[in-house]
């Protein structure tokens, strides 16, 4: 899993800490990454959206609608299907 903020490095790695986060967070300050996976940005901060990656490197799916109370599953459900 990979994290993506329009925050830079040194931001991104206080708050990795601060969180106890247990994945790679990647800094996008010109929302170069963001604008490559399609990612909509409001006043310069990204939407919340989950974007599973096949192995291959395609996007499998791009979940916009997060809903953090069953967005685990929601991910998982991705995986399993193998879209």
């Amino acid at each position: 899993m990979v994290g993506v903020s329009r925050d830079g490095k040194d931001a991104q790695r206080k708050f990795a800490e601060g969180q106890g986060l247990g994945y790679l967070l990647v800094p996008d300050p010109d929302g170069a990454v963001g604008r490559a996976l399609g990612i909509p940005s409001v006043a310069g901060f990204y939407r919340r959206v989950t974007v599973v990656v096949r192995p291959d490197g395609r996007v499998a799916r791009v979940i916009d609608d997060v809903d953090v109370n069953n967005h685990a599953e929601q991910v998982a459900s991705v995986i399993r299907a193998g879209r």
